[in-house]
């Protein structure tokens, strides 16, 4: 069982770190510091959706066969990830760039040793074609995905079972990765997705860690069915919520913010989501806000994406960086904000950009722009599940139908409604 560090420190520092920005965090995170939040942001999934994770539950205690299939696939996971160790940023042989393994440390996808160098410095940019060196054992981002799945997984498979062993391994996996003084990660992405011979860090490594999402997701659904107590809960939002003073005021952060592509709304999304589960709702409002004025220069009045119909993955970028709005779209909604299907002058709204890629599904090959990725659908598939919660319309339901990709065993179906 995970042990509750002593976090006055971790306290302090997240106080510092907002009062330094002008944004006063209250008493820690006491109820007056929480309370520009809702209750059921404070205590149940964010994103996830609770209401159905209910529905699913008790259909699956009384031996429904809607889910049976997921939830199979689930426990055998689950089950697995139970036998397996935890993870840490300091598994890594070698530090990184500053000499502690606690910094979080990723190789840029799309960046190639150049052939005609010896030492393959600089590195040079394939867009479209990933570099296998990114899940090298020198870097974190292949590590940060198998912790993430497996607290999610366990996470799932304890709610839906009521097993505390799963649930503990969960948490155990937390505390490793985020928590403990020896193998915590450091709340900052200072060396994520480095690109050899050229900089130790971009600010385009900030899209590494938006899965940390499904992470606080987790530990809001396990204190929802008391199986995390609230203490170890406070903690891990001592961490994001440290986490989201780096993202508002570092040099990364802020050029992060600026993009006009998928990183800039993943920003927002992450950001959003991160001061959601630290309290300060009053914030991650200014954050949903600011992605609706996003849609201006992103989404242009036919619902086409410019900055993404120029990648060698088109559709893909379409639907990956429509996944970003919508999770905007769905936090917005939870603190009374909606814009999905509302315009900026001369520009489209999600709205207009989900039906313009919605028109592809089932007819990829028809899609007018450079698309090299084979399992495209995939991606559409996903994001049309997750736009089905915001817009379950039948332009949408049509588009879900016209797929041949389905997948009935996988957690999106137990997580988000039909």
């Amino acid at each position: 069982m995970p042990r509750l560090h002593p976090h006055n420190t971790r306290m302090s520092k997240l106080c510092a770190g907002l009062i330094a920005l002008g944004l006063s965090f209250g008493t820690a995170l006491g109820a007056s510091a929480q309370q520009s939040c809702p209750a059921d942001v404070l205590s149940a999934p964010i994103y996830w959706d609770a209401a159905h994770l209910s529905t699913v539950k008790t259909n699956i205690a009384e031996g429904g066969a809607a889910y049976q299939e997921a939830y199979k696939q689930l426990i055998k996971d689950a089950d697995k990830a139970l036998s397996n160790g935890t993870y840490s940023v300091t598994n890594k042989k070698r530090a990184g760039p500053s000499g502690d393994k606690r910094d979080y440390v990723s190789l840029s996808r799309y960046w190639w040793p150049d052939p005609k160098k010896d030492n393959g410095l600089p590195y040079f940019r394939k867009d479209g074609e990933t570099n296998p060196e990114i899940n090298g054992v020198n870097f974190d981002r292949r590590r940060s995905q198998y912790m993430t799945d497996a607290v999610m997984t366990l996470s799932l498979a304890a709610y839906f079972t009521g097993k505390t062993a799963y649930a503990e391994k969960a948490k155990l996996i937390v505390d490793t990765w985020f928590l403990d003084e020896a193998t915590g990660m450091h709340p900052h992405l200072k060396f994520a997705q480095n690109v050899p011979g050229r900089t130790e860090g971009r600010e385009f490594g900030i899209l590494d860690t938006r899965i940390y999402w499904n992470v606080m997701d987790s530990m809001l659904l396990l204190q929802s069915a008391d199986l995390a107590d609230v203490a170890f809960v406070n903690q891990l939002r001592g961490w994001f919520g440290n986490y989201a003073a780096w993202l508002i005021s570092s040099d990364f952060g802020q050029k992060a913010k600026t993009k006009k592509n998928n990183h800039g709304v993943y920003y927002d999304a992450q950001l959003a989501h991160t001061l959601m589960f630290a309290g300060r709702c009053d914030l991650a409002k200014k954050v949903i806000k600011s992605g609706h004025d996003r849609t201006k220069v992103q989404i242009d009045k036919t619902g086409l994406l410019p900055a993404e119909k120029t990648r060698t993955q088109s559709l893909f970028y379409h639907a990956f960086n429509l996944r970003a709005f919508l999770r905007l779209a769905y936090y917005g909604r939870k603190l009374d904000i909606d814009y999905y299907d509302e315009a900026k002058r001369g520009a489209g709204s999600i709205k207009t950009s989900i039906d313009f890629v919605a028109r592809y599904a089932g007819r990829t090959e028809e899609w007018p722009y450079q698309e090299i990725n084979k399992n495209v659908e995939i991606s559409l598939w996903h994001m049309l599940k997750e736009a089905q919660r915001v817009d379950d319309s039948p332009s949408v339901r049509d588009a879900l139908s016209a797929l041949t990709y389905q997948e009935p065993d996988g957690q999106t179906n137990l997580i988000i409604g039909d």
